[in-house]
């Protein structure tokens, strides 16, 4: 079944930390359109005044921000220990997100589309896209960055465990994009990738 009728959508995934919106953003120049499902968890948790009543009648009113909407480390701290309340949260956000994606998909003009979906391979969505890309590093590497944006290692562990192994999403992916080094040399994958399967039909 065509999801998207005359349109082209990979599904972007791959660990934290491996680079999965600098590869966006390499889509992005060479004309795809993208979209975020963190940035679209964000909002919601930000602005969406229903959402933020569900999260606090789930986890309790704390988890509300002074701007009324959800107070996002706290509410972190809470799931990530939790595999309970972490898919207690997903049933509130992930249908929703869902919606909001391929809505947008279905609404543009645009024709090739990149969505970044941390977990496309844990909620089965490979059939919802055209092709599946990972992007991967070694697992020092990917540790180092975690780091580097303020995560401590108990954190890193938390989350890495709430997600298949890297390897698993390497071997159910369509292709691979390897980020040890440098932008440019991810980028020069992404535009190989474009031309060897992802010109316009």
């Amino acid at each position: 079944m065509d999801t998207f009728p005359g349109k082209r959508v990979l599904g972007l995934t791959g660990g934290m930390g491996c680079g999965k919106s600098t590869a966006a953003g390499f889509f992005r120049d060479a004309g795809f359109a993208t979209l975020d499902c963190d940035a679209i968890v964000r909002d919601l948790l930000a602005e969406d005044a229903e959402v933020a009543a569900e999260v606090a009648a789930a986890f309790g009113p704390e988890v509300r921000s002074p701007a009324g909407g959800v107070d996002r480390p706290l509410l972190g701290r809470r799931v990530f220990s939790d595999p309970a309340a972490l898919q207690r949260l997903e049933s509130i956000l992930h249908p929703r997100v869902h919606e909001i994606w391929t809505g947008r998909i279905r609404a543009s003009d645009q024709s090739r589309w990149v969505v970044e979906i941390p977990l496309l391979f844990e909620k089965n969505l490979e059939n919802k896209v055209d092709l599946t890309v990972c992007v991967a590093c070694d697992p020092e590497i990917q540790f180092d960055r975690l780091v580097r944006r303020g995560l401590s290692p108990a954190d890193i562990r938390l989350r890495l465990n709430r997600q298949l192994p890297l390897e698993e999403k390497v071997a159910r992916a369509d292709f691979v994009l390897l980020n040890n080094s440098s932008p440019d040399f991810l980028r020069d994958q992404v535009n190989r990738l474009i031309t060897a399967q992802l010109q316009p039909h």
